[in-house]
This record gives structure tokens, C-alpha cells and sequence, in this order.
């Protein structure tokens, strides 16, 4: 799935789902990334950077794990995903 298809899916349309990892994950059930809900900023977006810096700033969200300066401790928890 493309980053443009995955942004089809952020609540609009009644799915969310988010990539991490390589992996998409369909959250639609889950109320946290629901407008409103604490992790709605990633709904249909790439939030691996983001969550490797355990850091929401939209900077990190959407951004390339290869464009991002991830330390090696960083890379490796996305790795282990």
C-alpha cells in the first residue's frame, strides 16, 4: 500500500489504519486513534519514526525511516517490530 492509499484510511471513511514497520495495522475499533483520541494523529499515516523517538511532534509522522536520523537504538526497536 501506498503512503497516498494509506491516508484514504484515517477515519473518513469509517477504517483507520496505520503503518509501523512495514506493517499496517487496521484500528478501526480502537477509540484512541478515533477523532479526538490520543493517537489520532496517526490515522492513516506511517508513524514509525514517531514512534521509534517516542516523540508525536507531526514531523516524525509520515517521514521515511531511511530520510530519518534514527540512532542505532532506535532502528533497532523498529527492526524488532
Amino acid at each position: 500500500m501506498t503512503k497516498e492509499q494509506l491516508l484514504e484510511y484515517n477515519g473518513k471513511n469509517g477504517k483507520i489504519y496505520f503503518a509501523c514497520g512495514g506493517i499496517i495495522f487496521d484500528v478501526s475499533n480502537d477509540k484512541s486513534f478515533k477523532e479526538g483520541g490520543k493517537d489520532h494523529v496517526f490515522a492513516g499515516r506511517d508513524a514509525t519514526v514517531s514512534l521509534a523517538r517516542m516523540d508525536y511532534d507531526k514531523k516524525w509522522i509520515g517521514l521515511d525511516p531511511e530520510e530519518a536520523e534514527l540512532s542505532p537504538y532506535m532502528k533497532n526497536a523498529v527492526e524488532k517490530w
